[in-house]
C-alpha cells in the first residue's frame, strides 16, 4: 500500500522523522551519501512507519461532546467541542475542550481526523 503525501508529511514532521531528515541532510552535506540514497531511505522510513502503525497500534480513541463551533476553510474542517469526554479503548481518560481538525478523505466520503491540536482541560 502506497503512503499518501499527507500521511508522509505527518511522518516527516514527527520527532523521529525530523531527526532522520536532519541526519540525512548532514550526511549529504559531508558527502557520505547521495541525495538519491537519502530519498530511498525516506521512502523506506515511510513504508516502515505505515507498517508499524498498521500492525502495532490497536488503540481506539473516541470523542463525545457538544459542538461549540465549527468552520470549513481550505478543504479542512475545524470542530471545537465543549464538555467533551475522551475515551481510550472505551475507558474515560479526561474531560476536556478539544479542537479537532479533519479533512475529507479523497478515497471516499468519510472524514479522516488529521490531528488534535489543542486540549483545553475542563
Amino acid at each position: 500500500m502506497e503512503v499518501t503525501p499527507k500521511v508522509r508529511e505527518l511522518y516527516h514532521q514527527s520527532v523521529v522523522g525530523q531527526a532522520l531528515i536532519s541526519s540525512l541532510d548532514e550526511m549529504i552535506y559531508h558527502g557520505d551519501i547521495s541525495p538519491r540514497l537519502a530519498i530511498k531511505v525516506l521512502l523506506q522510513f515511510d513504508r516502515s512507519m505505515q507498517a508499524a502503525f498498521r500492525e502495532l497500534v490497536k488503540t481506539k480513541v473516541t470523542y463525545k461532546g457538544g459542538l461549540k463551533e465549527y468552520n470549513f476553510c481550505s478543504d479542512q474542517w475545524t470542530f471545537l467541542l465543549r464538555n467533551a469526554i475522551i475515551k481510550i479503548n472505551g475507558t474515560c481518560v479526561i474531560e476536556a475542550k478539544p479542537a479537532i481538525f479533519a479533512r475529507l478523505s479523497r478515497e471516499d466520503t468519510s472524514f479522516q481526523v488529521v490531528h488534535v491540536v489543542k486540549l483545553y482541560f475542563a
